[in-house]
């Protein structure tokens, strides 16, 4: 395979594969090559799994639904938007440019398999020593902690392959294989200039092809999905270009948001060819659309928890819970429905006072464990986000951490723990009394106590596990 030479997979890899355990009929597949074939034998499967006519099934295409999942999102729909599409790869397409009328269906405007601005950012984590598909936000955090003298070399191995060509893309030098052409290549250089020059160079080729896109499409309001589309900081940059009118970034834009856009694009499809405006389907108003659970599910849950030491509980308040934040101690918030997507948004939230950086470190060593040069962030007032932060004058998505930030310098004084360490800039949560009642009451009596209208916030979990779901 690494010799480029035609072989089977099924032969390479014949004794990591069990056969007698495959739920596939694959009788209908000639090879693995043969795509039609395993779709047949998917359809077969799941209607057979659901107990309904195979010819209920149906396929959709991959850039298709990130593209749905961030047009049905948007708040508003009245106008054209262009969307931007950028994963690692999905049926046979790793980036697209849709145009998305009022009361239509999406049109593609460009669905290419040379967008790998996604698969170099994978490679070159695993380069680093990182896990690929997961994470590639290390990279960006560690990125800004260079600079160019550092980052040189690494940048000019990096502009000599992938480059935008109009609304597509193409090579200056093609690697034959892009972890083994970096590998050789980039050995000598700093990690941390590897960082900094993977980082520019995306943010370099994503605005260059989010111009040339908006120029071909004529419309300057912008939507972004795929798994690209979570590099908070090259949305920063975006956000700030003259050439957008607006941008909106949905929570989740990666894999995990597919069976949402799947649904969007099935009903999108269904309206239109019963001559209704697509338009109509309401977007979803909350990212907060996990399980909720009562006050009697939690009590249980204590109880049969058992617990070594008698812990008498009862239920703190809002200014209980601010008291505490206020006299420097950690919080752990599980409250309401949980949040979708893969940021915590104040439901299955660990806080803190922004101002200690001492809380870093106390979250760090007890719970998160997280790489020292990793910034947490900050959940803050609607009332105060232009005190703190550098917003542009226009629509932007503040209320999923979906878009980066520059802070003010009274951001900087108030909430150095919930700024990025180097360059202080921000992956905010911008909070309202709609989007969240009880936790905006809750940075509201914060802030009472202290004048500083933001927590800092970070997943309710341990390191390398998923977020906390359940009170047990």
């Amino acid at each position: 395979l690494i010799e480029g030479r035609k072989v089977s997979y099924l032969d390479v890899f014949a004794d990591k594969v069990a056969q007698v355990d495959n739920p596939y009929d694959m009788t209908c597949v000639a090879n693995e090559d043969d795509a039609e074939g395993m779709m047949e034998s998917r359809r077969r499967l799941v209607a057979q799994s659901l107990g309904i006519e195979p010819s209920r099934i149906d396929f959709l295409d991959h850039a298709g639904c990130h593209a749905y999942y961030a047009y049905m999102s948007h708040p508003t729909r009245s106008k054209p938007l262009t969307i931007l599409v950028a994963d690692g790869y999905g049926d046979g397409v790793n980036g697209s440019i849709w145009l998305g009328m009022p009361g239509g269906l999406l049109s593609p405007v460009l669905r290419t398999g040379q967008c790998n601005i996604g698969r170099i950012y994978r490679y070159i984590t695993l380069l680093l020593g990182m896990k690929p598909n997961e994470h590639e936000f290390k990279v960006m955090g560690l990125a800004p902690y260079s600079n160019s003298r550092y980052a040189e070399k690494a940048y000019s191995i990096l502009a000599e392959t992938l480059q935008v060509d109009g609304i597509d893309f193409a090579y200056k030098v093609k690697p034959n294989d892009h972890f083994f052409h970096f590998r050789d290549r980039l050995g000598a250089c700093r990690f941390d200039g590897i960082a900094h020059a993977l980082q520019q160079r995306t943010e370099e080729l994503l605005l260059a092809w989010m111009q040339n896109a908006i120029k071909e499409t004529g419309a300057p309001d912008l939507c972004l999905s795929g798994g690209v589309a979570l590099n908070v900081k090259a949305n920063m940059l975006m956000a700030e270009s003259e050439s957008v009118a607006s941008l909106f970034v949905p929570p989740g834009s990666n894999d995990e948001s597919l069976p949402i856009g799947a649904a969007f694009f099935a009903l999108a499809k269904t309206m239109f060819e019963n001559g209704q405006p697509v338009d109509a389907v309401s977007p979803f108003t909350t990212p907060y659309m996990g399980r909720s659970y009562t006050d009697k599910e939690c009590e249980d849950a204590i109880s049969s928890a058992n617990l070594s030491a008698d812990i008498r509980v009862r239920k703190a308040g809002v200014q209980d819970i601010a008291d505490v934040l206020a006299g420097n101690s950690v919080v752990a918030r599980f409250d309401g429905a949980m949040e979708f997507g893969p940021r915590a948004l104040g439901n299955r939230s660990i806080l803190a006072d922004p101002r200690q950086p001492e809380a870093i470190r106390l979250i760090n060593l007890m719970i998160k464990k997280r790489d020292f040069w990793m910034p947490f962030c900050p959940s803050i007032l609607e009332s105060r986000a232009n005190d703190y932060l550098q917003l542009p004058d226009k629509p932007v998505s503040t209320s999923f951490m979906s878009v980066g930030f520059r802070s003010t310098p009274l951001g900087r004084r108030h909430l150095p723990a919930a700024l990025h360490p180097y360059d202080n800039t921000a992956r905010p949560q911008i909070v309202n009394s709609r989007s969240n009642p009880g936790y905006h009451e809750l940075i509201t009596a914060f802030e009472e106590r202290t004048g500083v209208g933001c927590l800092l916030n970070t997943s309710f979990n341990l390191h390398g596990e998923p977020i906390v779901e359940s009170p047990t």
